[in-house]
C-alpha cells in the first residue's frame, strides 16, 4: 500500500507530532492554569484537580494495555513508588504552581525548561558526569545546556508586546 520511503518517514513524522502535541498541551495547561490563579483559586486545589482528571483519563489506558505486562505489587516496590510519587508529581507541581501564582507564567515555564541544564551541572560537580570537550557527544551535551539556558534567559528577558487576554481585565504583570 506505502512504499518503503514513504513508511520511513512516518516514524520520526510520529514522533515529531506527539512532541508537538505535548508541547501545546503544557502551553495550553500552563494557560489554564494562570487562569485558575488569577480568579483566585488555591494552587494546592489546582494541583489536586490536574492529578485527578489525568488519573481518571490515563488509567484507562494502563489498566487495559499494561494489565498483563506490569510486575505483581510488592512491598518493595511500593517503597520505592511513594518517595516518587511524593517528589516528583506532587511537591515539584506544588513549587511550580506557587511561584506561577508569584510571578508570570512565561517566567515559571522558563525556570521550569532549564531543571535538566540544573541537573546537567549538578551531575558534572558530583562528577557523575564526565565531559571531555574534543569528544562530539559531550560536545552536543554542552551546546544544548547552553541553547537550553540561553532561550530561557531570552525568553524571560525580553520584554515584547503585552497581551490583553479577557481574564487579565488589564491588570499588569508582577515582573
Amino acid at each position: 500500500m506505502f512504499s518503503e520511503p514513504l513508511i520511513n518517514l512516518i516514524g520520526p513524522a510520529k514522533l515529531l507530532m506527539a512532541v508537538i502535541l505535548l508541547q501545546c498541551g503544557d502551553a495550553g495547561q500552563n494557560v489554564i492554569a494562570r487562569l485558575a490563579l488569577n480568579q483566585g483559586m488555591s494552587h494546592y486545589v489546582f494541583l489536586v484537580y490536574r492529578m485527578a482528571i489525568a488519573a481518571v483519563l490515563i488509567s484507562p489506558y494502563a489498566l487495559i494495555l499494561d494489565r498483563k505486562s506490569r510486575p505483581k505489587m510488592t512491598f518493595s516496590i511500593l517503597a520505592k513508588t511513594m518517595p516518587l510519587s511524593l517528589f516528583d508529581p506532587v511537591l515539584d507541581m506544588n513549587l511550580f504552581y506557587m511561584a506561577m501564582s508569584y510571578s508570570t507564567a512565561t517566567f515559571t515555564s522558563a525556570m521550569f525548561n532549564i531543571l535538566p541544564a540544573i541537573a546537567f551541572f549538578m551531575a558534572m560537580i558530583f562528577r557523575l558526569e564526565k565531559v571531555n570537550i574534543r569528544k562530539l557527544h559531550s560536545q552536543a551535551k554542552v551546546a544544548g545546556t547552553t541553547v537550553t539556558v540561553g532561550g530561557a534567559i531570552i525568553l524571560t528577558l525580553v520584554k515584547g508586546p503585552e497581551l490583553n487576554f479577557p481574564w487579565t481585565k488589564g491588570k499588569r504583570s508582577k515582573l
